[in-house]
């Protein structure tokens, strides 16, 4: 929390579980909602996730009408609702960049070469990702979907999670 330290230093380190799984839980909530988005919106493409507790998020490319907005986030809620029930195994796996597009959807273009890919899998979607995850979707509980706002090409669907 303050303070420096120097190289070969020892140092005490202490995990916050409470924050950590609050973080664990936005973070594969966030994926949950691709997963989501992906069944009802394949042609959406994602472009930016927020998994933080102030004010998640995840955006696309695409587009969705004023008129369509509710019902969409009554159709993800639904969807989520059904994969935290079948209580979707969340792993962790590390593979070449080449073979991503075997377990994700969408390989993002700023992944590093020369070195091994680390992705999530939420049963068999894969997400290339290196945050902290829960290891099963059933304790997530409930995933809501707060607000999904269009803005020029892009399409913000902002959740939250059971704290």
């Amino acid at each position: 929390e303050s303070g420096n330290f120097s190289k070969g230093e020892n140092v005490v380190l202490k995990v916050d579980n409470e924050r950590r799984l609050l973080n664990s839980k936005l973070h594969s909530g966030g994926h949950l909602v691709d997963m989501a988005v992906y069944e009802l919106k394949p042609e959406w493409i994602p472009s930016k996730g927020y998994h933080f507790p102030e004010g998640p998020y995840v955006e696309y490319k695409g587009t969705v009408s004023e008129d369509e907005k509710e019902s969409l986030k009554q159709a993800l809620e639904k969807i989520m609702d059904e994969k935290i029930q079948q209580q979707i195994p969340v792993t962790i796996k590390f593979i070449e960049k080449s073979e991503i597009g075997n377990y994700c959807r969408h390989v993002p273009e700023n992944i590093p070469e020369g070195k091994p890919v680390r992705i999530v899998l939420f049963g068999n979607f894969g997400v290339p990702c290196g945050g902290t995850h829960i290891d099963n979707l059933s304790h997530l509980q409930k995933v809501i979907i707060r607000k999904i706002k269009q803005e020029k090409d892009m399409v913000r669907v902002s959740y939250d999670v059971t704290r």
